[in-house]
């Protein structure tokens, strides 16, 4: 019906520009015709020549096209019905049937072409403007009139994406009331919900992302506020530098979610340091143990080692370090759990620094497998910690995390029993022993930030495990920064964090990745919490009491001794559970490491009630956990 409708109207659109074509002709030779024939004759030779040509189109297949389509071809036809109707009409003029002179019919060929094919083409351009502009365009106001914030204003303008500048504001009070591309400076970045009221905001473009963490999450809360979105573009000289484009303001760093500065240090205070020495990295195609890798190519070593079992991994990793040629390096596929072969790597390297990174970190899947969780993470690294005191290896550096701390998890567990495994060797022979505990990683493999990315590009929901659900969190560079500052600095037993300021509540960092990918949380997106699951606490710890009490700050780093326990207790408890693990149960390991490791509890946890939902119901109830 809406097709046989189109249709109908495009025929009256034809039959009257025809007509309308017809009529000009005829006003052009008017005292020539009205001086021999009444007007009623003339409209019966009009309609004649407008029948002739509306035949014609209808024979050429002209009405069967979409004219928001419209191609040469289709306009070719339609030039061929308006000459083909003409020419019926002219040979109808010569043998005395209509009375048109030729030159008055030429002319009316050619407006009845300009009209016909003119329309076609005038509703083709319609249709794509209103494509790229939409009725009702975002209104966008840009956060930062500088340099950079007119060529995101550039930007904007050229793509013509359905969105609409309005100005800028700048906390600069010469810049007020200035036009930075055609565009004023309205006000400063205080005014902000003020101006969202007064213009009607939709989107706010931020395009000073390297200014303080503090200005970021003031200008997000206040959009929050307002359910305006917020798009972070990246900074100037990542566009110059090709490092960034300016069509993805979308692409939101991790370091833009965290509600404080990022740690940072001069690499060349620690330099010295690593110069010429054999460095050993097990673990090292993930992703804490490749950026280790990225890092110390650039320290002045001898030789880098890059062990993994995952023989893809490290190959990617070498082909990036040879391809810049400063570095020897070589890629070792081994497993930690493999004592003969770990033997063998250290007789045949030799290497003076190891990192030890390889761990099963999932805590949900090694719930379900709490035996690999002992073999990689317990069994393996007194391997590799026992090949590195018996080569005579200067430092060993074990990267564990603050779920070890008073763990609920089979996965903190596993590394709270490292950490002790460490401890038991610091006094076995001339290597110094260090612990690094981590914060949860942001945009490592298999955590926080690329699931939600990934929830969110399909157009959500989100999922959260919990409302009030807390973590620490640092960047991977972060983490790599505490390794390199622990091994240069750090002494025998000593245990090693980050400074990450307060946790951050998972619900808060998820709506303010939407905000930052141009969306609003409920609006666009929705949340969905789907319950706590089995292992997870809500909020992590840093330190156990003891551990606080004895810890001072040096720099950005909090040191502790750590914790005094009975090893031999625990190196018993170690030795049975390893004989005999392949025969138990998963509850029955769970009940073991309970008696092996101190602090440890296993959490159970149940889906929440339907009131937790929040925002949308939404009918997937097997919607993956976002958070860890």
């Amino acid at each position: 019906m809406a097709v046989e409708l189109r249709t109908a109207i495009k025929l009256l659109v034809d039959l009257g520009l025809m007509n309308v074509a017809t009529l000009f002709a005829c006003a052009l030779g008017c005292k020539d015709l009205s001086s021999s024939y009444s007007y009623s004759f003339l409209i019966q030779q009009a309609a004649l020549l407008t029948l002739m040509r509306f035949l014609a189109l209808c024979a050429t297949g002209v009405y069967r096209s979409v004219w928001r389509y419209a191609s040469i071809d289709h306009l070719s036809r339609v030039t061929f019905s308006a000459t083909l109707g003409s020419a019926v009409f002219l040979v109808l003029s010569m043998a005395g049937l209509a009375i048109y002179p030729a030159e008055i019919l030429v002319v009316d060929w050619l407006a009845c072409v300009v009209l016909l094919a003119g329309s076609r083409i005038a509703f083709k351009a319609l249709f794509h403007y209103r494509l790229i502009h939409p009725h009702s365009p975002k209104r966008v106001l840009v956060v930062g009139a500088s340099e950079a914030g007119a060529m995101v204003a550039a930007e904007i303008k050229r793509q013509q994406n359905g969105r609409r500048l309005i100005g800028f504001v700048d906390d600069d009070s010469a810049k007020v009331g200035r036009m930075v591309q055609g565009l004023p400076v309205i006000g400063k970045s205080g005014s902000i919900p003020a101006i969202i009221s007064r213009y009607k905001i939709d989107e706010i473009v931020v395009t000073c992302p390297s200014g303080p963490a503090a200005r970021l999450k003031e200008i997000i809360s206040l959009a929050g506020s307002a359910s305006v979105s917020v798009r972070v573009f990246p900074a100037v000289d990542e566009i110059l530098s090709g490092e960034a484009q300016l069509q993805h303001p979308g692409n939101v760093r991790p370091q833009d979610l965290l509600d404080r500065e990022e740690a940072s240090v001069d690499t060349d205070s620690i330099k010295s340091w690593f110069t010429g020495k054999r460095v050993l990295i097990s673990g090292a195609g993930g992703s804490i143990g490749s950026e280790l890798c990225r890092q110390v190519a650039g320290l002045g070593l001898s030789h880098l080692y890059m062990m993994d079992h995952d023989e893809n991994g490290i190959f990617e990793v070498e082909q990036e370090l040879k391809s810049s040629g400063a570095l020897k390096c070589t890629p070792v596929v081994a497993d930690v759990k493999d004592c003969a072969k770990l033997k063998w790597v250290f007789e045949t390297c030799r290497p003076q620094v190891v990192f030890h990174a390889a761990a099963h970190k999932h805590v949900p899947m090694m719930e379900l497998y709490p035996e690999e969780a002992v073999k990689t993470n317990i069994i393996g690294t007194r391997n590799i910690a026992t090949c590195a005191v018996e080569s005579a290896c200067e430092k060993f550096l074990l990267i564990s995390t603050d779920k070890a701390v008073r763990p609920s998890s089979v996965m903190g567990a596993s590394k709270r029993a490292a950490e002790i495994v460490i401890q038991s060797l610091k006094n076995s022979g001339v290597t110094s022993f260090v612990t690094v505990r981590f914060g949860n990683v942001l945009d490592s493999r298999g955590s926080l930030l690329p699931n939600l990315r990934r929830q969110i590009a399909q157009g959500g929901p989100i999922t959260i495990t919990h409302p009030d659900m807390e973590r620490y969190f640092m960047t991977i560079p972060e983490a790599v920064l505490l390794v390199l500052l622990s091994a240069a600095r750090g002494r025998n037993g000593q245990l090693m964090i980050l400074d990450m300021g307060q946790p951050v509540n998972i619900l808060e960092l998820a709506e303010k990745l939407i905000r930052l990918s141009g969306k609003a949380p409920g609006r666009d997106i929705s949340v969905r919490f789907v319950g706590i699951r089995p292992g997870e606490k809500l909020t992590e710890e840093l330190f156990t009491e003891a551990e606080t009490a004895a810890a001072e700050r040096i720099g950005q780093l909090l040191v502790s001794p750590a914790e005094a326990v009975d090893i031999d207790r625990f190196k018993k408890g170690v030795a049975e559970l390893e004989k005999s693990l392949m025969e138990l149960e998963p509850d029955e390991i769970r009940r073991r490491l309970q008696d092996i490791v101190p602090g440890y509890t296993p959490l159970t946890w149940t889906q929440p009630e339907q009131d937790l939902c929040h925002l949308d119901e939404l009918e997937d109830e097997d919607a993956l956990p976002a958070a860890a």
